[in-house]
């Protein structure tokens, strides 16, 4: 779909499009199949990345999507009841799917209001009110890092 500019409110840059495709290779290539029932679309990103066919896509020599994504924990306020969780997001997802997954997570409607305060553990740990904008922006905006915690409270 090398169309596609956006999935689940995330846009799709070109390193996650290269990921991507490079995964999709990687996959396809391991799979026992008949050459006729290869797509176009396999052949022309075998030869785009310089692959064989036959040949499986070395994915560890490559910035994978997992390699960017941010690991946050998750402390909910003790009103809503829940136990701390872990939530990994990509830096260039919108604020709102990160609201949405918390939300979810927590048993509450998608559009529950909340909010949120960081901590940045490398920092000292001084917590911090989050603005979070319009919910358009996207988490790297926030300045979230792998590893930081976020408390949620109602709003």
């Amino acid at each position: 779909m090398e169309g596609l500019e956006s999935l689940n409110g995330s846009t799709i840059g070109s390193k996650e499009r290269t990921d991507a495709e490079r995964y999709y290779v990687s996959k396809m290539s391991s799979m026992e199949r008949n050459v006729d029932e290869r797509s176009a679309r396999f052949e022309a990103l075998c030869e785009q990345y310089g692959q064989t066919a036959s040949a499986p896509v070395n994915l560890a020599s490559h910035g994978v999507l997992k390699s960017r994504m941010l690991d946050i924990t998750i402390i909910p306020d003790e009103s809503l009841k829940a136990p701390p969780f872990h939530l990994s997001l990509l830096p260039s997802s919108p604020i709102r799917l990160l609201c949405s997954k918390v939300a979810r997570k927590l048993g509450l409607p998608v559009t529950a209001q909340l909010g949120f305060s960081v901590r940045h553990p490398e920092e000292g740990g001084e917590a911090r009110a989050l603005d979070l904008g319009d919910g358009e922006e996207t988490v790297d905006w926030l300045g979230l890092a792998s590893r930081d915690v976020l408390a949620v409270i109602p709003a």
